[in-house]
Parts: structure tokens; C-alpha cells; sequence
């Protein structure tokens, strides 16, 4: 025998309905700047440092590019011992850390950007999940299905009612864990 192939709606709607309130209650168990502290807030910093990093060491190559510029004019006049190969060279290598720190600095930007963007979505979320946990119990039967629709993507129902469920909201990223 295969067990059991169909499943009442009434039971299935009945651990729904607890898990949406464990949802719920963990939820507002977070202010929502400590779901961004815990999240958002260590990568953001990370980034911020790095970026810092990269600027102070672009400032010491353009400024070395600047010297190697300004040992060419004096090897143009006669004034220096340096070799004009060797200058060259160093002043192409001085470049090329320039070029590479301006790129570094370019991602290290646009890192910092979708974190900021993650952060507001998270918030948006967070915002969207407590105001529907403000109102789920006030709720008839057909507009609570309508925020359960809106949390969960798709219910997987396997033998003896164990649920696989895909969220709509990242859940994991809220600090929220079922």
C-alpha cells in the first residue's frame, strides 16, 4: 500500500494557521532595526572599511604616479639619474595600481548600494509582515487565505502531513527561522 493520497483541507488550513501565527509572533519579537543590525549592518561596515582602504591606496598611487611625472621632466632635462626605461616602468606599474584600485573602488560602490537597497527591502518586508500581523486576527477566513497567499509561495504536502513550504518574503534574512 502507497499511504495516504489525499489530505483534508481542514487540517492542512489548521497547521497553516499555526505556523502564520509562529511567524507572526516571531516578527514582532524583532524591532526591525535589529533584524537590519543583525543582517545588514557587519556587511555594510565590512564594505564601508574596505572602501575607506581603497581610497587611502589610491591617494598613495596617484601620488606615486605624480612623483614618477614629475622624475620624468628631470630626466627630459638632464637633471636626473634615473634611467628613462626604468622610469617608465615604474611609472606604468604606478598606472596600473591606479587602474586596478579605481576598479576595486568601483565594485566596492556598487556593493555598498545593494546592501543599502537590501536594507530597504528587508524594512519594506518587515514593514508589510507586521502590519499583516496587526490585522490577521481581525481577519475573515477568505482575507486571511489572501496574507497567507502573499507569505507563502508553495505548500509541499508529504506523508503524514509533514509541509515543505517556499516563502514570497525572505524569512531567513528577517531573522525569522520556523
Amino acid at each position: 500500500m502507497l499511504g495516504q493520497t489525499g489530505y483534508t483541507a481542514r487540517k492542512l488550513d489548521e497547521i497553516i494557521e499555526i505556523l502564520i501565527r509562529k511567524l507572526f509572533a516571531k516578527i514582532n519579537d524583532f524591532p526591525k532595526e535589529e533584524i537590519i543590525d543583525t543582517q545588514l549592518k557587519g556587511q555594510m561596515e565590512e564594505c564601508k572599511s574596505n572602501l575607506v582602504k581603497a581610497r587611502v591606496s589610491i591617494k598613495a598611487h596617484e601620488t606615486e604616479m605624480q612623483e614618477y611625472e614629475a622624475e620624468t621632466l628631470k630626466v627630459i632635462r638632464g637633471v636626473s639619474n634615473l634611467n628613462a626605461e626604468l622610469l617608465n616602468k615604474l611609472y606604468l606599474e604606478a598606472k596600473g595600481k591606479v587602474e586596478t584600485d579605481r576598479k576595486h573602488i568601483k565594485i566596492l560602490e556598487e556593493e555598498l548600494d545593494s546592501s543599502k537597497q537590501k536594507s530597504n527591502e528587508l524594512i519594506r518586508q518587515y514593514e508589510t509582515l507586521t502590519s499583516w500581523a496587526d490585522m490577521y486576527d481581525g481577519c475573515e477566513l477568505e482575507a486571511r487565505k489572501m496574507i497567507v497567499s502573499q507569505i507563502m509561495k508553495k505548500v509541499k504536502v508529504h506523508r503524514d502531513y509533514e509541509l515543505e513550504i517556499d516563502f514570497s518574503l525572505n524569512c531567513e534574512q528577517l531573522g525569522i527561522v520556523l
